[in-house]
């Protein structure tokens, strides 16, 4: 045997090769509930290098992805092919739809029409299939004769490692630091290894028990793990990102991340392996990573530090109006751009004033992650009515200050602009315009001569006299006839 598999290297090394090409092929649409629906990408005769995310399928989830490799003598040409293949696993029996959907492979667009898939009651899994045993139909063929001893499986030695880091090992209280938990496999990787059905109840676990509870988080929702290369140290690897986020401390205490442990498939591979026999064995290896610190500085002294904004930031403004005048209200939009925990970006305190009157601004925040990095954007409008004509400089009004990490020192945003407002005072409008004062309007309805009381004083006296007499009498009336009954 040992000559056959010379001759198909040298083969190799003799025939041409077909053209690259790119697909994407569905695996059998009627599948067991115990067992996986397949989706699966290649290339021919070039590197997997890049590819889009696999779609997802409702009624389904993702449960890992693995790779595959082979060289195929076909009539002489030789092909080489290279492949990804995303599992599912179906959450219930019952047909399901997959609809068309489009990958790009290696910067090309490849297309695929989907299909139904059927999920139907568990398969039994004891049944063999006939290259599932160690059997060997050509071992007699190449003048080898089959023992009854069982094969013998090796560990192969893997160059991988699973790691769970972060770009800073200080900090300011406030500052940002990137936590990534990953699995790095190198290029040169002899080693098989797959993630497990159980990854997602893994990585639960392992969040749970590296994430700081001190900390605000900012989440770069890994939906799908996607291999990218790296160069580590001149080695390149591919790198498989498990979880990833922003964390900003709260609070001094220092941080410490605890170890965690990723367990993966890893097959043995047959010490003498057959031509069709199974040379594989499923077995386990747990990749431990290692603990750290990350040590959390106070912020410098500062009237504002328990409150200040920490971060890289910039400011634009802008004012929709040109003819700004007393009493006419224009907006005055600002935005803050940068990196850090936008969260903690409040709008400015405007410092009470009788010239200009900011009423209560609108904010829209937007946060974008990506490149390990959290960007965002807090833009607010306010609404200005100006109450005196004059020259004003925005900057004594709109203020952040905030601190650099990057510099180690405090700074303030603050508004550039400097506006000049026509008209007329509008000082005492508020005053004049009030029309529920009942005093004030009254004033120039009534008559400023001085007028005396007593005339109407007699008149309610005597008017109250008189009511009282016919009260009186009125009793006088109604009694008497009663009086007379009780005598009788």
């Amino acid at each position: 045997m040992f000559r056959f598999y010379c001759f198909v290297f040298v083969l190799l090394g003799i025939f041409p090769v077909f053209s690259q090409e790119a697909s994407i092929t569905i695996g059998n649409n009627n599948v067991p509930i115990n067992q996986a629906f397949t989706i699966t990408i290649t290339v021919t005769n070039e590197q997997l290098r890049e590819y889009t995310n696999f779609p997802d399928i409702p009624g389904f989830r993702k449960q890992g992805t693995s790779s595959m490799s082979s060289t195929n003598i076909v009539n002489g040409s030789i092909t080489s092919t290279s492949s990804i293949v995303q599992n599912y696993a179906a959450e219930k029996e019952g047909k399901f739809v997959l609809k068309g959907f489009k990958m790009k492979i290696n910067g090309k667009e490849i297309s695929s029409p989907g299909t139904t898939i059927t999920i139907g009651p568990p398969a039994q899994t004891n049944r063999r299939g006939f290259f599932d045993d160690d059997s060997d139909p050509f071992e007699e063929f190449f003048g080898e004769k089959r023992n009854n001893s069982p094969k013998e499986f090796v560990d192969v030695q893997d160059d991988a490692f699973f790691i769970i880091q972060s770009d800073k090992k200080s900090v300011y209280r406030g500052e940002g630091f990137l936590l990534m938990a990953a699995l790095y496999i190198g290029e040169n990787n002899r080693a098989q290894l797959q993630f497990p059905n159980d990854l997602s109840q893994q990585l639960s676990a392992i969040i749970k028990k590296v994430k700081p509870a001190s900390c605000w988080e900012e989440n770069f929702e890994i939906h799908e793990i996607v291999p990218e290369v790296v160069t580590i140290e001149g080695k390149r690897y591919r790198r498989f990102k498990l979880f990833q986020a922003m964390m900003y401390p709260l609070n001094t205490q220092q941080i410490r991340i605890n170890s965690a442990g990723l367990k993966m498939i890893k097959y043995k591979e047959a010490k003498n392996p057959t031509f069709f026999g199974n040379n594989l064995k499923e077995d386990y290896k747990v990749f431990e990573s290692k603990p750290f610190e990350i040590k959390v500085k106070e912020l410098p002294p500062h009237p504002l530090r328990e409150t200040i904004p920490v971060g890289e930031f910039t400011f634009e403004e802008d004012i929709r109006g040109t003819q700004l005048e007393a009493g006419k209200s224009f907006s005055h939009n600002f935005m803050v751009s940068g990196e850090g925990n936008f969260s903690s970006l409040e709008a400015p305190q405007i410092p009470e004033n009788d010239k200009l009157e900011f009423y209560s601004p609108e904010v829209r925040q937007s946060i974008n992650r990506g490149d390990n990095k959290v960007k965002g954007t807090k833009l607010f409008t306010y609404a200005v009515i100006p109450k005196e004509p004059g020259e004003y400089d925005l900057g004594k009004y709109i203020q952040i200050p905030y601190f650099n990490p990057a510099k180690g020192k405090y700074d303030t945003l603050r508004s550039t602009l400097k506006i000049k407002v026509k008209g007329e005072s509008q000082k005492d409008v508020a005053i004049q315009a009030n029309e529920y004062d009942s005093f004030y309007s009254a004033i120039d309805k009534e008559s400023n001569r001085f007028y005396n009381d007593y005339y109407n004083s007699t008149v309610k006296l005597v008017a109250n006299i008189l009511l009282l007499f016919m009260l009186v009498a009125t009793g006088f009336i109604v009694l008497r006839p009663l009086k007379n009954k009780i005598k009788k």
